[in-house]
């Protein structure tokens, strides 16, 4: 937890006033009431009775002091789910690619979930609104087929560790299919996809 003490004037004014509201409109969950001793409710319950010059002069005084406490956890929580929108974030730039380079969904389903989950995902497709050819892709010829499954597994192998999970490899996947993609940037991914998984069929 990171606790801060309010100094600010004009803050600790908003602060009382939002608790006076609180009050008022009988949420007392969120001003966790259920751990106030009796006579810290009737502070409260004097507090929300005062009037406006009352009031005035009552945050003059220099009280009550005011600290605000920062849940460490859920701030980091937070930052975690900002980054699934955020398109400055790594996976996310990476979907965009995929997205704007012919992936079809049910491949964006398979490569990035997890991390990622079904509201993110139809996020950026509806945001991004790329049409998309739907059935089966046609697979190059042989000898394009070759290249393509040579460089896609060279770059994979590289990629992959022994200790890898089943999401690491998945990333490893997405990796490899990005960069044979830049190599071979005529063809698009859904079609890319299709060539290196020919022989799982």
């Amino acid at each position: 937890m990171l606790k801060l003490c309010i100094q600010d004037q004009a803050l600790c004014e908003n602060i009382l006033k939002y608790v006076i509201n609180l009050t008022a409109r009988g949420e007392y969950e969120q001003l966790g009431v259920h751990e106030l001793t009796e006579e810290q409710l009737l502070s409260l319950d004097k507090l929300t009775k005062m009037s406006c010059v009352s009031f005035f002069n009552f945050t003059q005084s220099g009280e009550p002091k005011i600290e605000v406490t920062i849940d460490m956890d859920s701030l980091k929580a937070g930052f975690n789910i900002i980054a699934n929108f955020d398109s400055d974030s790594e996976i996310i730039q990476t979907l965009i690619y995929y997205i704007e380079n012919g992936a079809t969904k049910n491949m964006l389903y398979q490569l990035f979930q997890p991390p990622l989950k079904d509201d993110i995902l139809e996020h950026w497709l509806s945001r991004l609104n790329v049409a998309r050819k739907s059935g089966r892709s046609a697979l190059p010829n042989d000898s394009t087929r070759s290249a393509i499954q040579s460089y896609f597994h060279k770059i994979s192998e590289a990629l992959r560790t022994k200790s890898m999970n089943a999401n690491d490899l998945t990333q490893v996947t997405r990796s490899a299919l990005k960069q044979t993609h830049e190599h071979f940037k005529q063809i698009p991914l859904a079609t890319l996809y299709a060539t290196v998984n020919e022989f799982k069929d």
